[in-house]
C-alpha cells in the first residue's frame, strides 16, 4: 500500500526538525565540554554566559523544556560558585 504524500511531507519535516534539534544539542553539549575543562575563572564565566544565552534559545524553541534548561543553568552556576571560591 503506497504512503499518502501528507505521510511524507510529515516524515520530511520530522527529519529537518531532528537535524536542527541535533545541532543544538551538539552545540550545548560542545559548550558544556569547555566549561567544564576550563582552568580560568575568567574563562568559566565567559562560557557561563554562552551557556546562559544557548539554554534559553533551545528553551525558547522547545528543544529543551524550559523547566530543564533552568534547573540546568542553576547546576551550572553552582559549578562555577564552587570553583570561583576554590580559586579565591
Amino acid at each position: 500500500m503506497a504512503k499518502k504524500l501528507s505521510v511524507l511531507r510529515t516524515q520530511r519535516r520530522q527529519e529537518r526538525r531532528r537535524l536542527r534539534n541535533l545541532r543544538w544539542k551538539n552545540l550545548y553539549r560542545a559548550l558544556r565540554k569547555r566549561f567544564r575543562k576550563a582552568t580560568t575563572v575568567e574563562e568559566k564565566e565567559r562560557l557561563l554566559r554562552e551557556l546562559y544565552s544557548t539554554l534559553d534559545k533551545m528553551a525558547q524553541r522547545r528543544i529543551f523544556h524550559p523547566n530543564k534548561a533552568a534547573r540546568l543553568k542553576s547546576k551550572f552556576t553552582r559549578y562555577f560558585r564552587e570553583f570561583a571560591q576554590t580559586q579565591g
